[in-house]
């Protein structure tokens, strides 16, 4: 079972233009527009919890890696040679394994949980729906592992295993991509969120600049059109990406498809939020001129 990565620093913004900014303060804009680059990590309060989450997981990952390897060398050592006692290590080795592998999905459930938890830009009741599916599959893969034991034969434990592999590509894949993508989209409102807090800042600014005359400003609230505009192709790609991924069911055989697909429309009002940055550091030089 190959499992999608969690990228530890996501894709997001800094919005710190919260005072009141008189006109002659303007160029304290650009350093808060210096930090709404595409790469930099939104970081609150809860990180750590995320942090500890994912090492967990991280921790689970190489151990592992490492149950694999012997069950591996045992299961190799059996098939040469079919004697009792190579038999039982091969058992042991993967009930090993098996326990192993559930826990490594338990553990990564659990990380995207958290992350889920501390995304912002989302309701309630958004967060609630996929917490359903997680804590779903979580459970299952617990109670999966509580039903093997040391007595299972190697057959009952191939069977365990692809019921665990049946499990996953069917049911858990929907709970993580549909996690994933909303943590995803709720950076993406986050973000215009704080954008548009932003321009009605400047907005606001540049109307007082207006009214008293200290310079033109049409070509400015041209600019602020070309920035709503954005938002709103913004807003639309998400809309396109929830039409997708409603797609995303048990039926559908390429789940990874239907996933990439989500999170590529995603990706794509992420950039036009990164447009809306470079029009608001140009409309900081305008108005410096």
């Amino acid at each position: 079972m190959r499992m999608p990565e969690i990228c530890k620093n996501s894709n997001t913004f800094f919005f710190l233009l919260r005072n009141c900014i008189k006109v002659r303060q303007m160029k304290k804009i650009i350093l808060v527009l210096f930090l709404l680059a595409v790469n930099a990590s939104f970081v609150h309060a809860q990180e750590l919890d995320y942090e500890r989450a994912y090492s967990d997981y991280l921790f689970k990952l190489e151990q592992y890696k490492s149950e694999h390897g012997e069950y591996v060398l045992a299961m190799a050592s059996y098939l040469k040679s079919k004697t009792l006692t190579l038999q039982t290590k091969a058992e042991k080795e993967t009930l090993e394994m098996l326990k192993s592998r559930d826990d490594v999905v338990a553990t990564y459930l659990t990380a995207i949980r958290t992350k889920l938890q501390e995304t912002s830009g989302l309701g309630k009741e958004e967060k609630d729906e996929v917490f359903l599916l997680l804590d779903t599959e979580l459970k299952w893969y617990l109670d999966h592992k509580a039903r093997m034991n040391e007595g299972d034969f190697l057959e009952d434990l191939v069977s365990k295993s692809l019921e665990a592999k049946t499990r996953y590509e069917i049911e858990s894949k929907i709970a993580i991509y549909k996690a994933l993508f909303t943590i995803s989209k709720g950076e993406s409102k986050f973000v215009r969120s704080r954008q548009e807090e932003i321009l009605l800042e400047v907005k606001n600014k540049v109307e007082m600049i207006k009214n008293e005359g200290f310079k033109e400003t049409a070509i400015i609230e041209r600019w602020f059109r070309d920035i709503e505009e954005r938002f709103e192709q913004s807003k639309n790609l998400e809309l396109a990406a929830e039409e997708v991924m409603a797609k995303l069911t048990p039926k559908e055989r390429n789940k990874d498809r239907v996933y990439q697909s989500g999170i590529g429309d995603i990706e794509g009002s992420l950039n036009k939020l990164k447009e809306v940055n470079d029009f608001l550091g140009e409309i900081v030089r305008e108005i410096k001129r």
